[in-house]
């Protein structure tokens, strides 16, 4: 025996008319339900936000699918700091390595800039200057670090973000040279 379609729409449209009418009735109880419905979507729609952002996008660099991050363990354990290298271990890496394409490392820590009468805590990190050319990112204006600016007695360079070059130096290109060098000056190690 087969069901109409027309039969089927139809006790449909009566089950929808009951519960609307059910649902006028009872305001209370309207309520938490469309609340309950409205998290549950809300609460998915977030998640999935997160989940696409972080896990399915991929990172904003070319090539990011052939970027790797690479931690020392010693007999399965974490070092002292999780998800870093021992200055002795990136170089036998740099040295020895004959499966990557490059090695690059950074190290974020916290630093006080100081000037113009007031400071301003800012989280900085120290990097290498090959980072810059395995992300394959160059800066918006002026050089990205050197080999000659990694060496002993070199004098500090600076690469700004964005955002702090626009809110400290009203985006100005004249950032370049002199200010650079005397803000790397008056930047003081809060440790």
């Amino acid at each position: 025996m087969s069901i109409s379609r027309h039969a089927l729409l139809g006790g449909l449209f009566q089950d929808v008319r009951y519960a609307l009418r059910t649902l006028r009735r009872q305001p209370g109880f309207t309520a938490v339900t469309v609340l309950t419905l409205a998290l549950g979507i809300g609460a998915t729609v977030t998640l999935f936000t997160l989940a696409d952002a972080v896990l399915l996008r991929p990172l904003p660099f070319p090539d990011a699918d052939r970027l790797v991050r690479i931690e020392e363990r010693r007999g399965g354990q974490h070092g002292r700091t999780p998800w870093t290298l021992t200055n002795g271990a990136y170089h036998a890496w740099l040295e020895k390595a004959t499966t990557i394409e490059g090695l690059g490392a950074w190290i974020a820590a916290p630093r006080t800039l100081v000037g113009d009468g007031q400071s301003k805590r800012l989280e900085v990190a120290d990097a290498t200057p090959s980072l810059f050319g395995i992300l394959r990112a160059s800066p918006a204006i002026g050089r990205p670090f050197t080999e000659a600016d990694a060496a002993p007695g070199a004098p500090p360079t600076v690469l700004l973000s964005h955002g702090f070059w626009q809110q400290r130096f009203g985006g100005q290109p004249s950032v370049l040279g002199p200010t650079c060098s005397s803000m790397t000056r008056s930047m003081k190690s809060s440790v």
